[in-house]
């Protein structure tokens, strides 16, 4: 099977509006979160930013781990991806 040497423009504009669907809800929730959060409701912008902040946080004082837990799932896959492949018969 070859790989086409050329994108054509119709892929890249499908790839490219799908991405910005994307980006926009993904951003959407944390951009309307401030207004909603701060003028509708009342909630005081200290307490705001400490409830959206505590998870970015978490996050970076977890992502080291996460990152082991996935290379060492990852690992344990080959092996038995490996192992398979290797106790499969095949005729010839």
């Amino acid at each position: 099977m070859s790989t086409p040497q050329h994108v054509p423009v119709k892929t890249k504009i499908g790839w490219g509006s799908g991405g910005c669907f994307e980006n926009t809800v993904g951003n959407s929730i944390g951009v309307m979160a401030l207004p909603i959060f701060n003028l509708a409701l009342g909630l005081s912008p200290v307490q705001l930013g400490w409830a959206m902040g505590i998870p970015r946080i978490l996050d970076a004082l977890t992502k080291k781990r996460c990152l082991e837990i996935r290379a060492t799932l990852a690992e344990r896959e080959d092996a038995e991806r490996r192992a398979l492949q290797s106790s499969t018969i095949h005729p010839g």
